[in-house]
């Protein structure tokens, strides 16, 4: 597929004149989420849209849009200190769920991206997070990099790293592992036959993080009620 059959946006009022297409390509979409609306992704564009320039895919066939990949690139830090130019989805760091967007069969087009975004962009690192699991984009992005690994990205002069984390969910049980172990280490430590007790009070309260004092009052007495009954 050649290179042209893909329309690069970069401004922000073209954006904005994709919404009508878009919400309807997304409706056709196999794993849809609120994340991947273009009003999202406009909110987050007006908030957060200056850390970077936008690099929005699209395709269309017989004149329709049959898929975008909603991306944009950013410097971004890692091993803390080492800033690296990035190319990744719009709404990184806020969104739970991030996707390419297209109707189904179409979801094909994401190897000819990738081969753009390759050669267009040899220096940059690829960064594909919180794709949900069940989302056929996974498998076309795992057989790419399998493809990748055994020798086919060699044709290209320098390609980039490309990452594609394991679903938000997997990162979110690693991310509270750690935070739960650092606050039992600050604690010096708990007794063996108070750990459940811990673990609950801990489970609770990040369940009820963003209700309001008033309610995780109520619902602390609820359950004080229950366990007197």
């Amino acid at each position: 597929m050649s290179t042209n059959a893909f329309r690069t946006i970069t401004d922000f009022r073209d954006f904005c004149a994709l919404e009508s297409e878009w919400n309807e390509l997304l409706d056709q979409h196999p794993a849809p989420n609120v994340f991947l609306t273009h009003a999202w992704m406009k909110c987050w564009w007006e908030v957060f849209g200056d850390q970077g320039e936008m690099l929005i895919f699209a395709h269309h066939a017989n004149e329709k849009l049959d898929f975008v990949a909603p991306l944009m690139r950013s410097k971004r830090k890692y091993l803390r200190y080492i800033p690296r130019q990035t190319i990744h989805f719009i709404g990184i760091d806020w969104s739970d769920y991030q996707d390419f967007i297209y109707s189904k069969g179409n979801e094909n087009l994401i190897i000819p991206l990738m081969d753009v975004l390759v050669n267009r962009y040899p220096k940059d690192f690829i960064f594909l997070d919180n794709i949900v699991e069940h989302s056929p984009s996974r498998k076309i992005l795992d057989k790419y990099l399998e493809a990748g690994n055994n020798g086919r990205k060699a044709q290209t002069t320098k390609a980039p790293h490309i990452y594609l984390p394991d679903i938000f969910e997997r990162d979110f049980r690693k991310k509270t592992y750690v935070n739960l172990k650092r606050r039992l280490a600050a604690k010096g430590g708990i007794r063996k036959e108070r750990l459940p007790l811990y673990l609950a009070e801990y489970v609770w309260k990040y369940n009820h993080r963003n209700d309001s004092i008033d309610l995780q009052k109520k619902l602390i007495l609820k359950q004080l009620e229950r366990c007197h009954v």
